[in-house]
């Protein structure tokens, strides 16, 4: 009995032991690392996969897609304070701003337990004392657990510096075409669970969202940066969007927010991945009306930095990710 209690007693002394020491070399790590941004890189999109899948980078001159699965504002945000670290050529940000990411219950999807605890692995060591109450807060049990449980992951992060940026985000080219399971599955969801009226209590709201959208803004009006928001497109938009209400929340409450809205514009069918997001192919039209608006706009030039195609060149994203991958991008210092 008291060998077991020993063997025991050692074990969970040496789990805590590393539980403790991971979090420490990790976080010394990555206050070392730098994200290399190339000074030629002007504009950043921040977003979730559906700039991940929308955004062709290498069709639009100086710009960088730093988008990952299941981004939020706050994870957005410390994204945006990481990479620009003693940089300043960056003069645009595009995040995404569609009817979902600031809906009434938005907090319940984009903060949901098993999304936040899979980041904390990533992100913990950027974290403030705000951040680590608003992760806590939700369901400490969880994330404790789940940082036990990706010890591996934690270690490889913090010796790696290519492993943790490459975290980070990027354009991803994707080939898939199921709209229209996407669709059937979407309706019959629909019929099943209509959207909550507006005048029933919320149960989560959106208050985690709001808190860092307004970090976002306070951080680039700072530093005179351009925040744009982009409501991406959606196949379904009319049907699972309230859209009147939406564009009313915009006009009333952030009429100070630069919107560019594209929720409803049109693409092929085999343009989709599914009603979310675009494929390859719809990314290819995407990234060249951003382009064509961007130098409207005046926020790029006709010229392409070195290495990257001009904007507008289509199927330009596969070679540029393929590099990206392999650590030949030419974006990066």
């Amino acid at each position: 009995m008291k060998k077991f209690l020993l063997k025991t007693s050692l074990f969970l002394g040496l789990s805590a032991t590393i539980l403790f020491m991971l979090p420490l070399i990790r976080g010394f790590s990555v206050y070392t690392f730098r994200y290399g941004l190339n000074q030629d890189v002007r504009t950043l999109f921040i977003g979730d996969s559906r700039f991940a899948n929308g955004v062709d980078d290498s069709m639009i001159p100086h710009s960088l897609n730093v988008s990952a699965d299941a981004d939020n504002y706050l994870t957005a945000y410390l994204r945006i304070k990481f990479i620009l670290e003693n940089q300043n050529s960056v003069k645009t940000i595009f995040i995404v701003f569609s009817p979902d990411i600031m809906g009434e219950e938005a907090d319940s999807r984009l903060y949901a337990k098993y999304l936040m605890a899979g980041k904390i692995p990533q992100y913990f060591p950027l974290f403030s004392y705000e951040e680590w109450f608003r992760y806590i807060s939700f369901d400490a049990a969880e994330l404790l657990h789940n940082i036990a449980g990706r010890p591996f992951r934690i270690l490889v992060n913090a010796f790696s510096q290519e492993a943790f940026c490459s975290q980070l985000g990027g354009y991803r080219i994707s080939t898939s075409k199921k709209l229209q399971e996407s669709i059937t599955l979407v309706r019959d969801r629909l019929k099943k669970a209509p959207a909550v009226p507006s005048d029933q209590p919320q149960r989560y709201g959106n208050k985690v969202s709001k808190i860092y959208l307004e970090k976002i803004r306070a951080y680039c009006n700072e530093r005179g940066i351009r925040l744009i928001g982009i409501a991406v497109p959606h196949y379904l938009a009319n049907e699972v969007f309230d859209l009147n209400s939406y564009r009313e929340t915009l006009s009333k409450n952030y009429s100070d927010l630069e919107v560019w809205d594209y929720l409803e514009m049109k693409f092929p069918d085999d343009c989709w991945q599914d009603i979310n997001h675009l494929n390859r192919w719809g990314a290819e039209i995407f990234s060249r009306e951003l382009a064509e608006r961007m130098k409207r706009e005046g926020i790029v030039s006709e010229e392409a930095p070195d290495g990257v195609p001009a904007a507008g060149t289509p199927r330009a994203g596969q070679e540029a990710a393929i590099a990206r991958r392999s650590g030949k991008e030419t974006r990066f210092s």
